[in-house]
């Protein structure tokens, strides 16, 4: 998956090939089937969120370009049938 910064002019390239704990990778793209009745548990309704937060690496020289810093927020709720 490449990462390009048009202000540094800097490519990074990376690859997995193997993934774990049931996950299948595909295009550096990690997946798993997991059914609802697994994720509710003994619950009727269940909701979820993930954070996630990059803390870019690139400095100037002379301090690290917080401003490459990336994060996203992703969530959904779900509920058994009655």
């Amino acid at each position: 998956m490449p990462i390009f910064n048009s202000r540094l002019c800097l490519i990074l390239t990376w690859s997995v090939t193997q993934a774990h704990d049931g996950y299948s990778v595909t295009n550096d793209v990690y997946t798993k089937n997991v059914g609802v009745a697994a994720m509710i548990g003994v619950c009727d309704k269940a909701a979820f969120a993930e954070n996630l937060y990059v803390r870019a690496t690139h400095t100037n020289g002379n301090r690290r370009l917080e401003e490459c810093d990336r994060s996203a927020t992703a969530a959904f709720a779900i509920e058994s049938k009655p």
